[in-house]
């Protein structure tokens, strides 16, 4: 008698987690913009969270640096010059990558404007030239989306467009200024949170979450610092080629290579087929092979001595749940999920093989 109840509490339990989940999928559009809602109130808490996350560890270099100076007014503020420090350089990086890099990018684009004729009756002739199955309703369906940029209700959006961007501005700068203060009290924090813990799980428990929690963020804090930096290399590296080559628009192709390389397998081959395809449009055929064979030649010498050297094993998994992980995440999230889904799936795997969890 007690095996059929028993059975009959676990058919009851799955039928609700069932019902629960199909109110879930129904009312999905209204609970996504709810979250979309609270994200967004949220926001410069999740900006300056990321912001601290990835500054922390420098500030702590540095503090550590400080306080073996001999000198005890500096010892006894070590924290605060550290922040000030590592703050003033982050801020130096942004101000090179807007007053530079975007400006550069700004001119690529501003000069693929101004010759957009020429470049749009090139690509015409090898759109013509090139067999493509429904080659004319393709052609409609683009000469369509062109023609909608320029309709009254596009335009109507741009002054949604800038408003978006000043209340992104005001998100970022109040988030830089919350991360300050997350560092400044990241034991309190810690001690708040941990309280926490200790009232919900017990003592074994406790460590266990602590230990996978520190490991997660060790995890994510060198994947994409690794991945960052790797992209910057190639990034780097593609623009020298571009310049030296005098291909067009260097700056612009070399975002796009630095971009692409931080979206694990299909990344890379996404920027380079656009970049190629730019550069068939720009300079032929000929010149356009150049650069396929070079940055071909790049990823081969980034996949087996770059990026092994910067990024390492960090996230310890297979190329095939790599590959799952970008077409998952990738799939249900959009970009954000293509760059997220290694290292969330790195943390699953993490946890499921962990043995702390068998306690």
């Amino acid at each position: 008698m007690q095996k059929i109840n028993r059975s009959w509490w676990h058919a009851l339990f799955f039928a609700l987690l069932f019902v629960i989940g199909y109110k879930i999928i129904d009312k999905l559009p209204q609970i996504m913009n709810y979250l979309g809602g609270l994200i967004g109130v949220i926001s410069p808490f999740i900006i300056g969270g990321i912001i601290a996350f990835f500054l922390y560890r420098p500030v702590k270099k540095v503090e550590h640096m400080l306080k073996r100076v001999q000198v005890r007014f500096i010892q006894k503020r070590a924290r605060g010059f550290s922040i000030a420090t590592v703050y003033i350089l982050f801020l130096a990086v942004c101000a090179f990558v807007i007053g530079f890099l975007i400006e550069a990018i700004y001119k690529n684009i501003a000069d693929i404007i101004a010759n957009w004729d020429t470049i749009s009756t090139r690509a015409m002739e090898i759109f013509n030239m090139v067999s493509i199955p429904q080659k004319h309703e393709w052609l409609d369906k683009i000469n369509e989306f062109l023609s909608g940029l320029m309709e009254s209700e596009m335009i109507l959006k741009a002054g949604n467009i800038v408003g978006d961007v000043a209340s992104s501005i005001i998100s970022v700068v109040t988030g830089f200024i919350v991360s300050i203060y997350m560092i400044v009290e990241k034991e309190s924090l810690e001690a708040i949170f941990k309280k926490i813990a200790h009232r919900i799980f017990k003592g074994e428990r406790v460590l266990a979450i602590n230990k996978n929690i520190r490991r997660t963020g060790e995890l994510f804090y060198s994947y994409f610092t690794g991945l960052a930096l790797d992209a910057t290399v190639i990034g780097a590296i593609s623009v020298v080629f571009y310049i030296i080559f005098k291909a067009p628009y260097p700056w612009l192709l070399g975002i796009i290579i630095a971009i692409g390389n931080m979206i694990p397998f299909f990344g890379p081959i996404v920027a380079t087929v656009l970049v190629t395809v730019i550069a068939l449009i720009a300079l032929g055929p000929m010149k356009a092979l150049w650069i396929l064979i070079f940055q071909l030649i790049l990823g081969q010498v980034d996949g087996n001595l770059i990026q092994p050297k910067i990024v390492g094993s960090s996230v310890g998994i297979s190329p095939f749940w790599v590959i799952f992980a970008v077409i998952f995440f990738g799939g249900i999230f959009g970009p954000v999920g293509m760059l997220l889904g290694v290292p969330v799936v790195a943390v699953c795997r993490m946890m499921i093989m962990n043995t702390d969890f068998k306690q």
